[in-house]
């Protein structure tokens, strides 16, 4: 256990020294709420929505990443065709002893193409503040204390944005995000230390076998520089929106199960669980993930995110 803490620690003090070329939060829920990873997809719920989540990576492993989210989003009635949205995303995310709060505003044109079909373009700008947490350090050598990551300022406070693009109908959905657009430098850490930019991609389609019952394949790929791409593949089977059960794939890394369920008119829980097949597969606990959903339709109106009605 010893030697993977010391190694899982080394890895998270390397990476800011080189470019932080790490992922941004992954989400296995994410494909239930859209909005986190995709600012465009403000306000394309018929009303406001509020997700809050938490997520426990790789349980067994000391120091392993810890995540925690709250998001809500919204949009502007104007009775026109076309529309604004707006949102706000909260995040913090600990992996050893590092950490980092995010706070981002969101804002997304929505357009009308024909009816039950349109297309948004989203942008969200906020800050995010990066940590090092001296007191949580146990290195194995004296010289790594020498690293320039470590040696570096405790703190650093860099800017985010992220720009993207939202299409929805009643049945299917696709999705691109750039996020960390500007790959903003973090001169506090280290000399050449720079969040690097992610593309995210995502893409479901609903198929209706019954009246109240459909099924639906999601995937999600994430791209960025010198990291191998991440792929989710999903699979939800839809019991009229009020229980969604699923399973899925993650590429050389998890195979993800997931259950969704209306606890009331206007609430939603979810919950999944990742079984770790890769590397760590073997050494380390599963990762757990579980998400609050809350919508303020009148009388309860769908609240899930995979679903996107294009309402007119």
């Amino acid at each position: 256990m010893k030697c993977r803490t010391y190694l899982l620690q080394l890895l998270l003090l390397l990476t800011p020294a080189a470019a932080f070329s790490q992922w941004q939060p992954v989400h296995s829920l994410g494909v239930l709420n859209p909005f986190q990873d995709h600012p465009a997809a403000a306000g394309s719920a018929r009303c406001m929505e509020v997700h809050l989540g938490h997520r426990s990576q790789w349980l067994g492993i000391e120091g392993a990443p810890v995540n925690s989210f709250v998001n809500l989003h919204g949009h502007r009635k104007s009775g026109r065709t076309n529309f604004q949205g707006y949102g706000l995303r909260i995040e913090t995310d600990r992996a050893g002893a590092w950490s980092e709060t995010a706070v981002r505003f969101g804002w997304a044109y929505n357009m009308k193409l024909q009816r039950g079909h349109r297309l948004a373009a989203g942008i969200s700008a906020g800050l995010g503040q990066v940590r090092l947490n001296w007191g949580e350090l146990r290195l194995p050598e004296v010289g790594a204390a020498n690293d320039p990551a470590i040696a570096g300022a405790q703190q650093a406070v860099g800017p985010m944005l992220d720009v993207g693009l939202w299409y929805y109908s009643r049945a299917q959905f696709v999705g691109f995000t750039i996020e960390q657009m500007t790959q903003p430098a973090l001169a506090q850490v280290g000399r050449d230390a720079r969040i690097s930019r992610q593309v995210n991609c995502v893409v479901g389609q609903d198929f209706e076998l019954e009246r109240n019952l459909s099924l639906e394949p999601i995937l999600n790929v994430r791209l960025t520089k010198g990291i191998p791409p991440t792929v989710d593949a999903w699979l939800w089977m839809n019991f009229n929106q009020r229980l969604l059960a699923g399973a899925g794939y993650r590429n050389q890394s998890a195979l993800l199960f997931g259950l969704q369920a209306q606890i009331a008119p206007f609430m939603h829980v979810a919950y999944s669980y990742d079984a770790g097949i890769g590397a760590l597969g073997g050494r380390a606990g599963a990762t757990h993930e579980i998400m609050l959903a809350l919508n303020a339709c009148r009388g309860g109106g769908p609240s899930d995110g995979t679903a996107c009605p294009a309402f007119d």
